[in-house]
């Protein structure tokens, strides 16, 4: 028996899928279920776990089917001299063995090998004449190798034994993984993705069983490859690169996972359009404050001193850059924002100065680094209110520095691309309720 598992071993490909598909076709030829266990586990030593994990459903497979057809043989025993269906054959029992079984059909015997009937076989006949009385953690695995993936994560989960349900869900991580295989490898991961967020994905006990397998490939290898086709192709079919994100997102529940997607879908959107970015996952220099969905900075010192906070590490390419714009909640004496272009940065800025009870100052310039201050200007009127819309964008050659609706200022293009955003408030508190980028 050595010898002949040696030799099996050394005919054995050395990649997986060749080996799963040798395992495969040796089984339908009759190969004993139990010298396949053997192979299995003599090939997938001291293999990456990655392998042994996906391995681990062609090997509880071949003990499940173990069990099925030692239930087999007794029933069919029982049966000799008498009627049996068996896949699609009808006859007479003759003779019951270990893997197979003699029928006389129509006065002629015929031989059915056990490895080729469904996997389900016989069971239903089995459970009547009650050499099965209660559900067994093999009907599950032999239900999803039929095909009934529900049926079979339903009857997993009825198990009460934390025991039981491991061992069965971690086969079915392994026949999950292998399907998401041969998806990847035929180059088209949205349908790896669409089938195992379909079932799998959405259900914590499947992806935290077998050591987060599912997990680790779904965020380690999968959505990788998704974000990668997408950025590929965006600029040449956008509406396809909509449809991956909304697919990773169907896989993953992920902060990061969302704040990325949502950071993508910049490259989605045509010339000119406007992309919010999500307030909670940018990350800004200074005291500011995420909180009931909104950004919360403030000046609590009285004096000229500003309190700023600075957003130099931009979730998406500077380069495609040609609008910024803030709606701020203002309870301060002054606030303003600021766009830095190129390096070191040349800042702009359009501000909000308290005037009085009734009107404010709209002011836009740029920003003299060395003292902090912006160049003079008298600034525009425009109505005292607790909310503003502050805006700078391009629209050649000139940019633009609006609040609400009011221009603030013009000036000519900076040439450098823009490479920093800014804030900052005097002698009191604001709120940043919404963040957008213009795309060039």
């Amino acid at each position: 028996m050595i010898t002949i598992l040696f030799l099996a071993l050394l005919q054995a490909p050395d990649d997986l899928p060749s080996f799963l598909a040798a395992l495969e076709t040796d089984r339908a030829q009759g190969t004993a279920a139990g010298e396949l266990v053997k192979r299995i586990d003599a090939w997938s030593k001291n293999r990456p776990k990655e392998i042994q994990e996906r391995l681990a459903w062609n090997r509880e497979f071949l003990l499940a089917t173990i069990w099925a057809n030692k239930l087999r043989h007794a029933w069919l025993t029982k049966r000799v001299g008498q009627s049996v269906t068996l896949g699609k054959s009808t006859g007479v029992v003759k003779e019951a063995k270990a893997d197979r079984v003699i029928l006389d059909v129509e006065g002629k015997p015929a031989e059915i090998l056990f490895s080729t009937l469904p996997p389900e076989e016989g069971l239903a006949e089995i459970r009547k004449e009650k050499l099965l009385e209660t559900p067994a953690v093999e009907e599950a695995i032999l239900r999803l190798a039929d095909g009934k993936v529900d049926a079979a994560l339903a009857l997993a989960r009825s198990f009460e034994s934390v025991l039981d349900r491991s061992r069965i869900f971690r086969p079915f991580v392994g026949w999950a993984l292998q399907a998401a295989d041969r998806s990847l490898a035929e180059g088209k991961p949205v349908r790896a993705a669409e089938f195992l967020a379909a079932g799998w994905t959405k259900h914590e006990d499947l992806m935290e069983a077998a050591d987060g397998a599912l997990h680790r490939f779904v965020h380690g290898v999968l959505i990788e490859r998704l974000y990668k086709d997408a950025e590929q192709i965006a600029e040449k079919d956008r509406k396809e690169a909509r449809r991956i994100f909304d697919v990773i997102l169907s896989l993953s529940k992920s902060g990061e996972v969302k704040a990325r997607v949502h950071a993508m879908r910049f490259l989605t959107i045509d010339s000119n359009q406007w992309h919010p970015l999500l307030l909670d996952e940018v990350k800004f220099g200074g005291n500011g404050e995420f909180k009931d969905g909104a950004l919360t900075w403030s000046d609590p010192s009285p004096g000229p001193e500003l309190s700023a906070l600075k957003l130099h590490d931009l979730p998406i390419a500077w380069d495609k850059v040609s609008g910024v714009r803030v709606k701020i909640r203002q309870a301060a004496a002054y606030v303003d924002m600021r766009v830095g272009f190129g390096d070191p940065a040349k800042f702009y800025l359009v501000s909000v100065l308290a005037k009085d009870a009734k009107d404010s100052k709209a002011i836009g310039g740029f920003l003299e680094k060395a003292d902090g201050k912006a160049e003079s200007d008298p600034g525009k009127r425009i109505a005292n209110k607790p909310e503003y819309l502050l805006r700078l964008e391009s629209g050649k050659p000139y940019w633009k520095l609006c609040v609400d609706n009011v221009e603030a200022k013009l000036f000519k293009d900076p040439a450098a691309e823009a490479s920093a955003i800014e804030f900052a408030v005097n002698n009191g508190k604001c709120d940043i309720l919404t963040l957008e980028i213009r795309r060039k």
